[in-house]
């Protein structure tokens, strides 16, 4: 056996064949080695991937029960908010007809002088004057009760929104 080894060391060609077979047997054999090292850095990036999902998809369930808790507290404060409006909104168009009614019977023109030739008549139609004042008070009104409207709306809006 010595004969054989002291051969084999002073042959460098004999050597380096030696070294490449069992090079090439390293890469043969310990090739599924390697696939095995390689399976489990899968597995583990596969369970990492994984456990990202799971925490993923239970985040997102916590989100959408929270984003549907939020949105029922909202539709609450809303009708809530809306019954209030409709309430305020219906008191200010009471108190404009009470108004009205109240003002109805006043005349927009001064009663006519005892001493006057024709009361019905100076240089305008008396009755269709107090007509048109009438008309233009009613629509002034209607002006003024749709503005206190609006104001009445952005207020609710404002609270509703904090």
């Amino acid at each position: 056996m010595s004969w054989i080894l002291g051969k084999v060391l002073n042959n460098p060609s004999l050597i380096l064949w030696i070294a490449m077979a069992s090079f090439v047997i390293g890469i043969v054999s310990g090739g599924s080695a390697a696939w095995t090292i390689q399976g489990w850095r899968i597995d583990a990036v596969q369970s990492k991937f994984d456990g990202f999902v799971s925490t993923t998809k239970a985040l997102g369930d916590a989100a959408k029960i929270a984003a549907d808790k939020a949105i029922a507290e909202d539709k609450l404060k809303k009708e809530k908010a809306d019954h209030e409006n409709a309430t305020t909104v219906a008191n200010l168009r009471a108190a404009n007809k009470r108004l009205r009614d109240a003002n109805s019977s006043i005349s927009f023109l001064p009663t006519a002088s005892a001493g006057s030739i024709n009361p019905q008549r100076y240089c305008f139609d008396r009755s269709k004057l107090e007509l048109s004042l009438q008309q233009l008070d009613a629509g002034v009104q209607g002006i003024v009760e749709e503005g206190d409207v609006a104001v009445i709306n952005l207020n609710t809006a404002k609270q509703w929104a904090e």
